[in-house]
């Protein structure tokens, strides 16, 4: 990306995503010229309600010119059960831990590599929208 592009990526639930437009303030939290908003949701209801109106959130934000969104094609679905399941297996403390033994460290492999196959599907696979998008320059 140019200079012009350099853009600090957050990720958003819908709502926080929607609270952020509104406020001016948003971009004080970053170094960057703007936000490049991965917004995610549990179903896809919620995706495309947001598809629906991205256009007319983005045209009456007061930073809409310093924001991309990156709205993905899949729901998160259970993905926060699997990354709370994960965190509350690696804080089992390590006396438990060793008493699973084996089946302790194949779980835990299971889990992280769903949530990092489903993370990078979500992000990898989007729609993306701005004001302004045909400045945007090709990757």
């Amino acid at each position: 990306m140019s200079e012009d592009w350099q853009f600090e990526r957050k990720i958003y639930s819908i709502d926080k995503f929607l609270k952020a437009l509104e406020n001016n303030r948003t971009l004080n939290d970053t170094k960057e010229k703007g936000i490049f908003a991965y917004v995610i949701a549990e179903t896809q209801e919620e995706l495309q309600e947001l598809r629906n109106n991205i256009a007319n959130y983005l045209s009456k934000s007061l930073i809409n010119n310093r924001i991309a969104v990156a709205i993905p094609t899949e729901e998160t679905g259970n993905l926060a059960r699997v990354i709370l399941k994960i965190k509350a297996l690696e804080e089992t403390n390590p006396t438990s831990q060793k008493l699973l033994g084996k089946a302790y460290q194949e779980q835990l492999q299971r889990w992280q590599e769903e949530a990092s196959i489903r993370l990078t599907r979500l992000l990898n696979n989007c729609t993306y929208y701005c004001v302004g998008i045909e400045k945007i320059p090709p990757t």
